[in-house]
């Protein structure tokens, strides 16, 4: 009786044991996992302001202007400041792909996203959108990226 009470208590201990995850792991040394939560994070309560500090803080401390040497085609990143000059679609109003300026600012959110050289820069440039730009927009463009890009 003695060994079944310890085997249980044995695997139910295995079961509450969980490996600690540094919050403060730089973008750099992320593994898979970690980069997948920080997507995760981005895309939880879309429709809400953003409720991770770390996040908010990386798109609000990335300028796209000053990082036009972090993309691998700058032209998109010129289309891109351009499009900003003149105006997304306002964050809250609905998205549909079915209107071609609609479209045309989601193609270039996503080329945006996909031409980003480095892991960094991309989550950078989504933390810059999740707060700046349309949100049904954003998700469609993340959403993309992230399956069309290697890392």
């Amino acid at each position: 009786m003695r060994a079944v009470l310890l085997i249980i208590v044995s695997l139910a201990a295995m079961a509450m044991a969980r490996p600690e995850v540094d919050d403060n792991t730089s973008m750099v040394t992320m593994d898979i996992k970690q980069r997948q939560l920080v997507i995760l994070k981005l895309l939880n309560h879309i429709m809400e302001p953003l409720m991770y500090k770390d996040l908010e803080d990386w798109g609000k401390n990335f300028k796209i202007e000053d990082n036009m040497d972090s993309f691998t085609k700058t032209d998109v990143v010129k289309t891109f400041v351009n499009m900003m000059k003149t105006g997304f679609l306002p964050r809250g109003e609905i998205f549909t792909l079915h209107v071609d300026r609609q479209l045309k600012e989601v193609v270039t959110m996503f080329h945006m996203l996909y031409y980003a050289k480095d892991f960094n820069t991309f989550i950078k440039t989504a933390c810059w959108m999740r707060l700046y730009l349309n949100e049904g927009m954003f998700v469609y463009a993340l959403t993309v990226a992230v399956r069309h890009r290697e890392d």
